[in-house]
């Protein structure tokens, strides 16, 4: 009966033990988690105010007749085949310049519209802006306050180093009743065990 209670005794221990590490490295964990979460939460914040009251201004038409070559102009001496060649590149120069004329005028027309909105949008949204300002620069500095409030909190390891070291303890302690008085099974698990864990135990 006693030996039942030894190796129940061991077994708790080393799920007690494990607890106690657990619980000590989540912790150490958890604040540097919280501490990446806040940052990408300022980021975000940051991010989304340029978004949010940004516009792209209209890009300004471009007028293709200025890139539109002219047909070189036959010779005194040029062929009449040469003559007609060229007067055929004329017509359908001048009928090119024509047509990129009158889209360019269609293009400035477009872009003036298209400006013009632009215009009372980014008004609005300076406007828009200016208004929330001040709960902007409220939630940044909380966001900042935190930030530097966990990285306080980071530093201090001894609560994390505690609980990893009771656990290890603890997990000793309960290995040596399991070792001592547990199955072949348990012992040789045990043992597998601490010989992954030993590593981490020694880094403490």
């Amino acid at each position: 009966m006693a030996l039942k209670k030894d190796e129940n005794l061991g077994r708790l221990l080393l799920l007690a033990g494990l607890a106690a590490f657990a619980v000590g490295v989540f912790s150490e964990n958890w604040d540097v988690s919280r501490l990446s979460s806040l940052k990408a939460s300022r980021a975000q914040l940051e991010y989304d105010r340029d978004e949010d009251f940004i516009i792209k201004k209209p890009d300004y038409p471009i007028n293709e007749v200025d890139y539109l070559n002219a047909p070189e102009v036959a010779g005194d001496k040029a062929t009449d085949v040469e003559k007609q060649a060229y007067e055929g590149a004329k017509r359908e120069y001048e009928s090119q310049k024509e047509v990129l004329k009158k889209k360019y005028e269609d293009d400035i027309q477009k872009y003036n519209a298209a400006l013009k909105s632009y215009n009372k949008q980014s008004a609005e949204l300076r406007k828009k802006k200016n208004l929330t300002q001040a709960d902007y620069d409220k939630k940044v500095a909380s966001l900042k306050k935190s930030i530097q409030q966990k990285e306080i909190d980071i530093n201090k390891t001894w609560i994390p180093l505690f609980l990893r070291f009771l656990g290890s303890l603890i997990f000793l302690a309960g290995s040596f009743f399991v070792l001592k008085f547990g199955t072949n099974y348990e012992k040789g698990g045990i043992l597998v065990l601490i010989g992954f864990a030993i590593k981490t135990i020694v880094g403490l």
